[in-house]
């Protein structure tokens, strides 16, 4: 039976490039180069501020994302630009999986502002 919240907060300083967002007609070539990069710094994230996450192995996670971006930008393809970095999550083992058995997504805001991204993840042990 759950007893404890563990929770993370991961502050990027950028949204997802336009290459990865849903209505990017980018050349698949081009775009794994992002999609390595996004990866990368997820798992870099990950092992720097969700030890508890790595540790505690939660079966379920919830992740929600706040962008902050100076031009109004769908919510939408932010989102699905955000997938190499959940893959990276896995890499990382905060995630045990980003199939929806193992991670759900919650509740997503934008607001304009300086570019941004917090990524909160959330998990009852």
């Amino acid at each position: 039976m759950p007893n404890r919240l563990i929770t993370a907060e991961i502050d990027l300083g950028y949204v997802p490039p336009p290459q990865l967002r849903g209505n990017s007609r980018t050349h698949w070539a081009r775009k794994s180069t992002y999609i390595a990069r996004l990866r990368e710094s997820g798992n870099a994230y990950g092992l720097k501020y969700a030890s508890e996450f790595i540790e505690l192995k939660p079966d379920m996670v919830k992740v929600s994302y706040s962008f902050t971006n100076k031009r109004q930008i769908d919510i939408d393809n932010l989102i699905i630009g955000m997938k190499p970095f959940l893959d990276g999550l896995v890499d990382a083992r905060v995630l045990v999986d980003d199939k929806s058995t193992h991670c759900s997504l919650e509740k997503s805001t934008f607001e304009k502002g300086e570019p941004r991204t917090v990524v909160r993840l959330e998990a009852e042990v």
